[in-house]
């Protein structure tokens, strides 16, 4: 599929998601859970009916005894399955078998912003269409810089992982460094077919990385947060 028919189907997708029509959001909710097993008794809107589109349904909130948080150390920032888990190797990260990608590439060539990261351990979780798509601090920090990447919308599902070359660092993301009682921490989510938006919620304010697919091949780099951005800790947003 050439770059241009994915975005192009990325945008249709787009639209469609938050279409309000009750009957076409409904029956898509609906089609949805079946094809793929979604549970919604731990949600806090447990009906279709109640969500005001697709979109709405996907990004759905959690009850707040749902996720128990750990009182230490690190805690998953998604439901997900491990695909890799280990320690970089100078710069390099495993992808899957006879694959491996740079630090560097997946923040879009910024050397400087990768170097800390070298040698460190990191882990990728992989959120397959059932799950819980909201994305949680791992820790306490402080925010201290963002960056969008533009790129590729491939697929990041097993088969596309064990296939593409440098997968998550080609595809569109975003990169959130945080200052933690840890150390340095990097939070990188990868947009995929289908999935390009997404959304920095805080207590009072949110930031929008991006909505619509971008072209220039520009990266958008922020590394002054509001003020409102700038402390975060592990709890479920209200």
């Amino acid at each position: 599929m050439g770059t241009g028919l994915r975005r192009g189907l990325s945008a249709l997708i787009h639209r469609g998601a938050r279409w309000r029509w009750g009957p076409w959001k409904n029956a898509l909710i609906r089609l949805f859970m079946r094809r793929y097993g979604v549970d919604l008794s731990q949600a806090e809107r447990g009906e279709p009916e109640a969500y005001r589109s697709f979109n709405d349904f996907f990004t759905r909130s959690l009850k707040p005894e749902a996720r128990p948080i750990a009182a230490d150390g690190l805690a998953s920032p998604v439901d997900g399955v491990i695909s890799a888990v280990g320690t970089a190797a100078d710069d390099q990260l495993f992808q899957a078998k006879g694959k491996t990608y740079s630090l560097e590439d997946l923040f879009a060539g910024d050397e400087e912003q990768a170097r800390p990261y070298r040698n460190g351990p990191f882990i990728t979780l992989y959120l397959s269409p059932r799950d819980y798509h909201r994305v949680h601090m791992p820790a306490d920090g402080a925010l201290r810089a963002m960056l969008h990447a533009p790129g590729r919308l491939f697929s990041v599902n097993a088969a596309a992982t064990g296939r593409i070359d440098k997968l998550f660092a080609r595809n569109e993301r975003v990169i959130a460094t945080f200052a933690s009682p840890l150390g340095l921490l990097a939070v990188v989510m990868v947009g995929a077919l289908s999935h390009y938006s997404n959304k920095c919620h805080s207590t009072s304010s949110f930031l929008s990385f991006w909505s619509e697919p971008k072209n220039s091949g520009m990266c958008d780099h922020w590394s002054h947060m509001p003020e409102s951005l700038g402390s975060l800790t592990r709890r479920f947003p209200s």
